[in-house]
C-alpha cells in the first residue's frame, strides 16, 4: 500500500507541475497581449505639431551650402513615370507564369518568386538577447524573453520584463 501511495503522490505532483507550467504559459500569452494593446493605444493620438503654418521670417536650420540647385532630371522624371510597384511587379509575373504551358515546362525546372521555397534548416534554431541582440542561451524565468549576461538580465528586469508591464 505505501508503494501505492508514493506512487500517486509523485503522479499527483507531476500533474500539478504541468497545470503551473501551462497556467505560467497563458499567464505569459496574456501579459504580451496586454502589452501589444497598451502599445496600439499609445500609438493613436493626434499630431500636435499638424495645424502649425510656417511662417516666412522664422529661420530655417539648414545652410545655405546645403541649398545647392540640382539638375533638371529629365531622364528621372521618365523613369519615375514608368516605375512599377512592387504589387505590380508581382502580379505581373504572377500572371506571366500562369500565361505559360505549365505542361511543357517541368515543375521542378520552374522557379519564381512565388515558387521557390527553402527546406527547413538542419541546423538548430538560433536565439539572440532581447537586449543587445547577441546570441545567447538563458531566459527570464518570468517571461522567457533570452538575454546573454548579467547586465543584459538586469537591463531587462528594469524595463521590459512583462511583470513590470502590470
Amino acid at each position: 500500500m505505501a508503494v501505492q501511495e508514493v506512487a500517486y503522490k509523485s503522479a499527483e505532483i507531476e500533474i500539478k507541475k504541468y497545470r503551473d507550467r501551462v497556467n505560467a504559459e497563458a499567464h505569459r500569452a496574456h501579459l504580451r497581449r496586454q502589452r501589444l494593446e497598451t502599445l496600439q493605444q499609445d500609438n493613436h493620438f493626434e499630431d500636435p505639431h499638424k495645424n502649425l503654418v510656417m511662417a516666412k521670417n522664422i529661420p530655417t536650420f539648414c545652410d545655405e551650402s546645403e541649398r545647392k540647385q540640382a539638375k533638371k532630371p529629365r531622364k528621372g522624371k521618365l523613369a519615375e513615370r514608368w516605375r512599377k510597384t512592387y504589387a505590380q511587379a508581382f502580379v505581373e509575373e504572377d500572371r506571366y507564369w500562369q500565361s505559360i504551358n505549365q505542361s511543357a515546362l517541368d515543375a521542378a525546372a520552374v522557379c519564381n518568386y512565388i515558387t521557390a521555397e527553402a527546406g527547413k534548416s538542419r541546423l538548430p534554431a538560433m536565439h539572440f538577447c532581447s537586449v543587445c541582440s547577441c546570441p545567447c542561451c538563458m531566459k527570464c524565468v518570468t517571461c522567457e524573453d533570452r538575454f546573454c549576461s548579467k547586465r543584459c538580465l538586469e537591463i531587462h528586469k528594469d524595463t521590459r520584463c512583462m511583470k513590470r508591464v502590470m
